[in-house]
């Protein structure tokens, strides 16, 4: 062998070794780009079993509530408590669906919570009484992905203003 092929040789492997090296890196980035969505959706998964049972726990008051039934202070602190943690947890959810770990249910949740604004006076009074949708000053809004989805909702609930609430919806399905 002379100089030159010995040389094209060793430089043919180090182009290869690199192009190798590449592949395996891109290989172990995508596999961990898929345990990270898998674990992101487990924990989605496990956020809304939590907002299920604390929901189902606290049924009573948060239907009552809902419906716009009269509550004592207690149950009025519950309801408000119940209210926040459902519009954290939409929120929560709604960022998750951005990055696709639960497909497109970004429009699904904001039209989720619009429905229980406009369909439910307890569930927009909550809203109100917590400044939620009127509280332009508020900190959260500071958060560009906060205004996005209070912006998203506020849209969907001017377009289900147009028409009627459904009357074969009940008060049980409230936050659902």
């Amino acid at each position: 062998m002379s100089g030159l092929n010995r040389r094209e040789i060793l430089e043919g492997i180090g182009v290869f070794s690199i192009v190798a090296s590449l592949i395996f890196v891109g290989l172990q980035v995508n596999q961990s780009q898929r345990a990270g969505e898998g674990q992101e959706l487990v924990s989605y998964l496990e956020l809304a079993g939590n907002m299920r049972s604390v929901l189902i726990d606290n049924a009573e008051v948060w239907q009552k509530a809902c419906a716009g039934e009269s509550l004592n202070s207690v149950d009025r602190t519950r309801a408000a408590q119940l209210f926040k943690t459902y519009i954290e947890f939409s929120y929560l959810a709604s960022v998750t669906s951005r990055v696709g770990i639960i497909g497109d249910g970004d429009a699904f949740l904001v039209n989720r919570v619009a429905a229980n604004l406009h369909r439910y006076p307890g569930f927009a009074k909550l809203a109100a009484e917590q400044g939620q949708w009127t509280n332009e000053g508020e900190r959260a809004m500071d958060d560009p992905n906060v205004r996005s989805f209070r912006e998203a909702i506020v849209v969907r609930l001017a377009e289900l203003q147009e028409i009627e609430p459904d009357p074969d919806y009940d008060v049980m399905w409230c936050g659902m």
